[in-house]
């Protein structure tokens, strides 16, 4: 299955439950049992059943008749489904990003919890696009701070001899160093998600 029609089944699952839900709801606070309203709009019971449990995502007739004789504006029965799709893929970066913390204390972990984070699943287009970037970005923390780690040190090593056979490697204020730099940039990615997720779209995206 290629990934645009991966992100389709992703989008469709969730639409149906969510017509599932806001049409159950729907029929219960107008006191509506399913016989009666398959009677009121002439759509099938098995029809509405199959909507409530999420089994169809019901076509344009089907949605227009059922909000007819629930007295509401078919628009009503959709109405959260961008929400409910945001909120996922949302909630899905946020995670995909804060696990990347992890490299405080194991190094690498910044690329390998997020990965299998963003794999485990199907993922929206959102968080494949989004998810992707929050990665690029750790990928490409990972490869500057192992080029630093190297050139930091021979540089000083080469301009200042006396610290030959200091008794801390050079390496590792530099990488302590870079690991406060990615925490920083982590906290700054975690505050765009809630304030403005586009801003995620600056990131480079190499992969």
């Amino acid at each position: 299955m290629n990934e645009r029609n991966k992100n389709r089944t992703f989008i469709t699952g969730h639409y149906d439950m969510n017509i599932a839900a806001t049409l159950k709801n729907f029929r219960q606070i107008k006191g509506f049992s399913q016989e009666s309203l398959a009677e009121a709009s002439g759509i099938s019971i098995r029809t509405i059943q199959r909507l409530e449990n999420g089994a169809s995502p019901g076509n344009g007739f089907t949605l227009n008749a059922l909000a007819t004789a629930l007295g509401i504006r078919p628009e009503e029965l959709r109405i959260n489904q961008q929400v409910h799709e945001d909120t996922i893929g949302n909630n899905k970066l946020k995670l995909i990003n804060l696990s990347a913390l992890c490299v405080i204390l194991i190094p690498l972990s910044n690329i390998l919890l997020p990965l299998i984070i963003f794999q485990k699943g199907d993922n929206n287009a959102v968080v494949n696009d989004r998810g992707r970037r929050i990665l690029s970005f750790q990928i490409l923390w990972t490869l500057i701070t192992m080029m630093l780690m190297i050139v930091i040190p021979a540089v000083l090593l080469l301009v200042f001899q006396s610290l030959r056979g200091g008794g801390i490697p050079l390496a590792l204020p530099v990488y302590i160093g870079s690991v406060l730099l990615n925490v920083t940039g982590t906290i700054l990615i975690a505050i765009a998600l809630n304030d403005r997720p586009d801003r995620i779209d600056a990131i480079p995206n190499i992969l």
